[in-house]
């Protein structure tokens, strides 16, 4: 009998030892995007990059060691009067590009561009929102959602803007006034030269297209999906562990009695 109270006794400390782990949330903490600032260092005659903003005189590093370590979400800021391809295999959440020479990106897929003044680029990559500035010239080689022309000194726009396929959304505006503002250009019609559209009205709207309401959700138990658990956010009921010592009890019990 004395043996049996020690197993019991140990199988219910375990239970106190267990409860606060799994009773406590786990919480996952995801790292942020990182910036790789990416410039032309004339005394080495190479692309080089630094983590952060560019700093002239701070430790630089190839671009070999950005190739291995960028992920999804992480930030690109190009600058340097050089001609230049940036080959990513990710989708970045945001690249800004500045006094650059004629510069090629690759990518899976960009959030927001930044195209400043003086500027000649291409990107191949879906990308959800584009600001470009001052006389830059840009090719997007594939879809696009809000693309908007901007003129931070003046009223006239310069940009010239080919896309090769859809715009969701185009606005094109100075210091004081808006230019224009356009929906929905058909694949490959989207062509801005010096501020202007040529697009054909056709291919394009000037009203929003009107998109239907979503609909509403099934009718039933509208709070099934509150009940599932959110992740990351794990509760686990002490009272199971409870339960489960007592079973422990009551089948021990049971099988020194057959004994």
């Amino acid at each position: 009998m004395k043996r049996f109270k020690k197993i019991v006794a140990l199988v219910a400390a375990i239970a106190l030892c267990v409860v606060p782990f799994f009773s406590a949330s786990m919480t996952v903490k995801a790292e942020g995007p990182k910036t790789y600032s990416i410039d032309y260092v004339e005394e080495l005659g190479q692309w080089r990059y630094q983590e952060g903003s560019w700093t002239d005189g701070n430790f630089h590093r190839e671009l070999y060691y950005m190739y291995q370590d960028i992920k999804d979400g992480d930030i690109v800021v190009i600058s340097g009067n050089k001609d230049f391809t940036l080959d990513l295999n990710v989708r970045l959440s945001n690249l800004t590009a500045h006094s650059c020479g004629t510069i090629v990106v690759n990518a899976k897929g960009i959030d927001q561009v930044y195209i400043m003044d003086h500027c000649t680029i291409a990107i191949n990559g879906d990308v959800t929102y584009a600001e470009v500035y001052g006389s830059s010239k840009v090719n997007f080689n594939n879809n696009v959602g809000t693309l908007k022309i901007l003129s931070e000194k003046e009223d006239l726009l310069h940009a010239s803007i080919n896309v090769l396929g859809t715009v969701d959304y185009l606005y094109g505006g100075g210091q004081n006034y808006m230019h224009f503002e356009h929906y929905n250009f058909q694949a490959g019609s989207l062509v801005i030269s010096e501020g202007s559209v040529k697009t054909d009205e056709s291919k394009y709207s000037k009203v929003p297209v009107a998109t239907p309401a979503p609909s509403a959700p099934a009718t039933g138990n509208s709070g099934e999906y509150d009940e599932v658990p959110k992740t990351a956010d794990m509760h686990f009921n002490p009272l199971w562990l409870v339960g489960m010592a007592a079973i422990c009890f009551v089948g021990a019990y049971k099988l020194r009695e057959e004994k």
